[in-house]
């Protein structure tokens, strides 16, 4: 294994880049967790648009008067 001389300030400086980038390196980490968790899905809501997608495909439309009616019959599609 071969060894290699460089000054001291040389040193400190790519210890001090590497601390800077371990730092950053993390906080992304911890930016990409907390968006993957954000953008979970619930099971029971995958199965609601597929059922809507189904009747989509098959030519039925729906029309809502409000948009309480619309939460009302995503509410209750079983």
């Amino acid at each position: 294994m071969a060894t290699i001389t460089i000054p001291k300030s040389e040193y400190s400086k790519i210890v001090r880049t590497q601390e800077e980038l371990k730092k950053k390196v993390s906080l992304l980490q911890k930016m990409f967790l907390d968006a993957e968790e954000d953008r979970e899905v619930r099971p029971e809501y995958i199965k609601k648009l597929e059922r809507i997608d189904a009747e989509i495909n098959k030519g039925k439309c729906i029309r809502f008067s409000s948009v309480a009616e619309m939460r009302k019959y995503l509410r209750n599609l079983k």
